[in-house]
């Protein structure tokens, strides 16, 4: 019913990778006890819990999201643009070790842009080159814009730890990310990771 999921306020993730919406979480022992919509009552073993979000209509990956556009310029043919939620090797996004389960893997020259209608007030994410990338001296050039003034611009080189990006997004209606190659101009080992991004009302 539309009024039980309108009260969904928790998902739980188990750990064989179901996810389920609940209206209510309760821990009686060593036991999670789940109110799911509908009203029904489901018990599952804490150790098989893996998490619980209680973020639920607060906050959006940029992977959820449609691009309003999204273009590159392809080199020497590559078809390499962006990956939703894995790298641009087509595995998990990682950097320093940590794998994340959202992000995006963009290739230099790409600019992906996305109607927020203001309703959001911070966009977070962790940046860096992907750790399957070839150690090089390389470099990209990330910049993030809201209404066409950026918020963020920086190098990012294989060498650098993941940095932690915290923008004011407030009122922002027309948010664009751009990546381009960085001042060495060459096309190798600039595999960028825009891991766990997402948006916060």
């Amino acid at each position: 019913r539309n009024t039980a999921a309108a009260r969904v306020t928790c998902q739980v993730r188990l750990a064989t990778g179901d996810r389920l919406q609940t209206i209510g979480v309760a821990l009686a022992g060593n036991v999670f006890v789940l109110k799911l919509p509908g009203n029904t009552e489901l018990s599952i073993p804490a150790d098989q819990v893996t998490a619980l979000d209680f973020s639920l209509g607060k906050v959006r990956y940029l992977s959820q999201l449609e691009p309003r556009e999204k273009n590159t310029v392809p080199m020497f043919d590559l078809k390499r643009e962006v990956e939703f939620d894995r790298s641009l090797f087509g595995t998990p996004l990682t950097l320093g070790g940590k794998v994340y389960t959202r992000g995006l893997g963009i290739f230099p020259q790409t600019r992906i842009r996305y109607r927020l209608a203001g309703e959001f007030s911070r966009f977070r994410a962790v940046a860096g080159i992907d750790d399957a990338a070839p150690r090089l001296k390389t470099s990209v050039h990330c910049t993030i814009l809201g209404d066409g003034k950026p918020l963020f611009d920086a190098e990012i080189a294989p060498a650098d730890a993941p940095r932690e990006i915290d923008l004011d997004v407030s009122g922002v209606r027309d948010f664009e990310v751009f990546v381009d190659f960085g001042a060495d101009h060459l096309p190798i080992g600039d595999f960028l990771d825009l891991a766990d991004a997402k948006l916060t009302k």
